[in-house]
């Protein structure tokens, strides 16, 4: 993958809101916090609903320290009427791990609190047409948990294996068009300004470039066009989608600079996809395929690999998956993922193609108030494992309790996954 920290996605499993393109597969953890706007509001009377949070997370192996220690806020304004929807929902992070693990001021003054906006959009119906404008998740994939074809919206990368879901995903500066006819389904996507992932620099703990600060990324005009068709046709869904874009995670290459020492900054270069989606429901399974071409996509490259600009590849993803309906029993889920490249190149990592394979198993208990949930997946062999399990209880209908385990088992050997062993 050209990142293995976006090579696959835990959020994906928890229902998440589509603000383009309708998904037949949502698939629920159970999750009360999340829920879907994209028909119109909740059509609560009062416009503004907030939830309150306190975490405690350590790392409990290799490296020892608290990851997450403090409260966080949060606030999803949903507000109707006649001149459309105005949809908000962002949230304020308090984190005192850093101050408690003596990390540098620097580290503390900038991760202690955490401001997170994840969507704020205004959205109106003009007879079968849609506008859309503002920040928006967009997801357009159906696979949950090895993600193929969604590639507008950002992620928090140093908090997408441990974080809830709405800590790892913020919409997009988008202007969207949607036209319904009927089953058919014409979307178009201009973003102006991109918004990129976030990662961790500098003397934090989890940072991508350890001792080394990366500038700030700033929007900056670089417009990109995206658009869908989907069609669905009793309990088929097709989609086709396709668009000229840039990678939203940073690629890094490395020059020299006059002083002898490596200059490091991010690299956010346009490419071109195109791919395809199907769903099936043959009771009681779910089948899914995602399939998609990128071409000219820039890649991060090896590490011991200084140049000035960052190697591209053209290359074919796939994936597929089937859910199954256990009833009482609750969910299976299988997935595989393929990344198969159409040519070599010396300056990646690997020149070979790469696989990542989960399985999932959620189910609620006692009127839905217990929520069990289990993740495990394969990165590119069986050596390269991350397990996640996670039991939930709602005490009443406004406080909810929750216990999580996230665990990395990676071979040293493996140059792709090895430094994801850290986080262990």
């Amino acid at each position: 993958p050209a990142d293995a920290e976006e090579s696959f996605d835990f959020g994906e499993v928890v229902e998440e809101t589509d603000s383009s393109a309708a998904s037949d597969d949502d698939f629920d953890f159970g999750d009360g916090a999340t829920e879907d706007v994209s028909s119109g509001g909740s059509g609560r009377a009062f416009p503004l609903a907030g939830w309150v949070r306190v975490a405690a997370s350590r790392q409990v192996d290799g490296d020892e320290r608290w990851i997450d220690l403090g409260p966080a806020i949060g606030l999803r304004l949903d507000l109707s009427g006649v001149a459309g929807q105005l949809y908000g929902e962002g949230s304020l992070r308090m984190n005192f791990a850093y101050r408690l693990e003596g990390d540098p001021e620097s580290v503390v003054q900038r991760h202690e609190f955490e401001p997170w906006l994840r969507e704020l959009y205004w959205r109106r119906a003009f007879g079968p047409m849609t506008l859309t404008v503002g920040q928006v998740i967009t997801t357009w994939g159906v696979t949950d948990l090895l993600p193929v074809i969604d590639r507008l919206s950002i992620t928090d990368q140093a908090r997408a294996f441990f974080a809830d879901p709405e800590d790892i995903y913020s919409g997009q500066l988008t202007v969207a068009t949607d036209f319904y006819a009927g089953a058919h389904r014409w979307t178009l996507i201009v973003v102006p300004y991109p918004l990129f992932d976030r990662v961790r620099d500098g003397e934090h703990p989890y940072s991508v470039t350890p001792g080394e600060r990366l500038d700030p990324e700033v929007p900056s005009w670089m417009p990109e066009l995206a658009a869908r068709y989907g069609v669905t046709i009793g309990a088929v869904s097709l989609g086709f989608a396709g668009g000229y874009v840039r990678n939203r995670e940073p690629i890094l290459p490395a020059t020299i600079t006059n002083e002898g020492t490596p200059d490091l900054r991010r690299e956010h270069r346009h490419y071109g996809f195109a791919g395809m989606t199907l769903t099936a429901a043959i009771a009681p399974v779910l089948l899914k395929l995602e399939v998609a071409v990128d071409i000219d996509r820039p890649v991060q490259g090896a590490t011991t690999e200084l140049s000035s600009a960052p190697p591209r590849v053209n290359q074919l993803t796939a994936a597929a998956g089937l859910d199954v309906n256990l009833g009482r029993g609750g969910t299976l889920l299988f997935e595989g993922r393929g990344q198969f490249p159409f040519e070599s190149d010396d300056r990646l990592a690997t020149n070979r193609p790469t696989w990542q394979a989960g399985v999932a198993w959620t189910a609620s208990f006692f009127n839905d108030t217990l929520d069990l949930a289990m993740v495990l997946l394969m990165l590119d062999s069986y050596q390269n494992i991350v397990a996640r399990a996670e039991v939930g209880y709602d005490i009443t209908d406004a406080w909810r309790t929750s216990v999580r385990y996230t665990g990395f088992f990676i071979h040293e050997n493996v140059e792709t996954y090895g430094r994801l062993d850290r986080l262990d």
